[in-house]
């Protein structure tokens, strides 16, 4: 399972919590080495054959919101269907009282790997930047 975060408050933490949940029920978390944008989180879940992931992010909305996404072993958000799949699991798990007793915030160790260079791999064979240095564009970015 990939695990990845983005620049908000506490994302690498959350995280960790959530790295730390998924090893006490059995699955072997990996988590991005630093903050890292949805789309690369996709990206790795695909080429590693994960079996899905799980960002920690609250996507477009402000900056003081902290979320949770979770993809499938695609690459691609969770359908309705799945996700109720996962409320339905949580809400028995819940019922049944289960729970762990977890590290301190922060300091739960897991393995954790760059997810960069594969991302750049399939962009450099995606996008044609030959071409586009020869065209000497001149680009403004805000």
């Amino acid at each position: 399972m990939i695990l990845g975060y983005d620049t908000r408050f506490l994302g690498r933490e959350f995280s960790l919590a959530v790295a730390e949940v998924l090893a006490h029920s059995g699955l072997e978390p990996l988590l991005c080495n630093r903050d890292t944008p949805t789309p690369v989180i996709s990206h790795n879940i695909r080429v590693r054959k994960a079996i899905g992931g799980i960002n920690m992010t609250a996507s477009h909305n402000p900056a003081e919101y902290q979320g949770l996404k979770f993809s499938t072993s695609n690459g691609a958000p969770a359908q309705p269907e799945v996700t109720k799949q996962i409320e339905t699991n949580i809400a028995q798990l819940e019922s049944r009282g289960w729970g762990i007793q977890g590290a301190v915030i922060g300091t739960y160790k897991c393995r954790t790997f760059d997810p960069q260079p594969a991302y750049f791999k399939q962009i450099n064979k995606l996008v044609d930047f030959a071409t586009i240095k020869k065209a000497k564009l001149k680009l403004a970015i805000e």
